[in-house]
């Protein structure tokens, strides 16, 4: 009978990682040469973000991003109607996240404010997430990266930092991005 040893053995005694490349960033994985049709299929680990890809294509490089990041995606969002100078919507954060972008757009009027802030104590003072105020619009705004604080602890509170509102705002859309620590 066989021995059943293969959960003790490593890589070098014969152990298979699932991936076939592993690349630094999304930059090296995608400029990556040498890949031939027999390589479709095969996956890719990306150390920067710790997120697996699976070749599609070998001309043009394509690739499908198959790790867990895209499940650990999450939003949170505000709709504010008639929105006004004020500090609203106390969310509390129910795990460790990365903050990944702010989008933000208004119906109406001519333009919305804010910031977003996490909060250790509800009604308490805390830490701005945008490096500096957001100025949503009509034509819709986004920040991607550059944030004054992007790591928000679990358990604490998101609140919206309305500072001002120019003409009549109908509404005030804006969808934090966040990557769940989960």
């Amino acid at each position: 009978m066989a021995e059943a040893r293969h959960h003790l053995q490593s890589v070098a005694e014969g152990i298979h990682i699932p991936y076939n490349w592993e690349y630094a960033d999304a930059a090296a994985r995608t400029g990556a040469a040498g890949l031939v049709a027999t390589d479709v299929g095969k996956l890719a680990r990306q150390t920067d973000d710790d997120t697996l890809w699976m070749l599609v294509d070998d001309s043009p490089v394509t690739w499908v991003q198959v790790g867990s990041l895209v499940a650990t995606r999450r939003q949170f969002v505000w709709i504010i109607g008639s929105p006004a100078v004020s500090t609203i919507g106390q969310i509390r954060i129910p795990w460790a996240a990365t903050v990944e972008r702010v989008d933000s757009n208004t119906q109406g009027g001519t333009s919305c404010t804010f910031n977003v802030e996490e909060r250790a104590v509800l009604g308490a003072g805390g830490t701005d997430v945008l490096a500096v105020d957001m100025v949503a619009d009509a034509t819709g705004e986004t920040v991607v990266g550059g944030f004054n604080n992007d790591s928000l602890a679990a358990g604490n509170y998101l609140t919206l930092d309305i500072s001002a509102v120019s003409g009549v705002v109908t509404f005030v859309s804006i969808m934090l991005t966040v990557v769940a620590e989960t």
